[in-house]
């Protein structure tokens, strides 16, 4: 079984950023069905492709570390620990060694863009998120995992609060 990260750092509604990033993600999700307060991507009138492209141009980082993984769970869940961190790291120890975004996500063609929000709506439903500080700069860790027995690791996530703000506007503006 693959380790999953630890997340126990405190967070706080009082912060506006972090309700504003909440509240998209969890409360009005982009991803019907999974809230009762959802506003989809059909609604927000946004194009999939155009909104997938948005967030692999907001860093580098994530246009280089955006791995959608296509295929069977039982070999690409090793992949999403191999390449995001090392087995055996909780994050809250280990934190300072992994700043750099990257999204990793199993997924089905067509869905990545879903996925992505799905996952971090998930990671943020079952309290397995993070917030580091580094270089005055706030990341969001995120794993979206399944329990089957063992747990399963469907998404890892590393993302900068201001990058997720940035997305928030661009559905938001729609």
């Amino acid at each position: 079984m693959n380790e999953c990260w630890t997340c126990r750092k405190e967070f706080s509604f009082e912060d506006s950023n972090f309700s504003k990033i909440f509240r998209f993600f969890v409360i009005e999700t982009p991803i019907e069905t999974s809230s009762a307060r959802s506003i989809s991507l059909k609604e927000r009138k946004i194009n999939k492709t155009a909104l997938n492209k948005k967030i692999k141009s907001l860093s580098n980082e994530l246009k280089y570390n955006w791995n959608p993984i296509f295929g069977d769970i039982n070999n690409v869940e090793p992949n999403i620990v191999v390449n995001s961190l090392k087995e055996g790291l909780g994050i809250d120890d280990n934190h300072d060694k992994y700043y750099t975004e990257f999204a990793y996500f199993i997924t089905k063609k067509n869905k990545e863009t879903e996925t992505f929000f799905y996952c971090i709506r998930c990671a943020f439903a079952h309290g397995a998120f993070c917030i580091h500080k580094k270089n005055n700069l706030k990341y969001y860790y995120f794993e979206n995992t399944h329990i089957q027995g063992d747990k399963i690791i469907f998404g890892r996530f590393i993302i900068n609060e201001e990058n997720l703000l940035k997305i928030i506007d661009y559905c938001n503006s729609k």
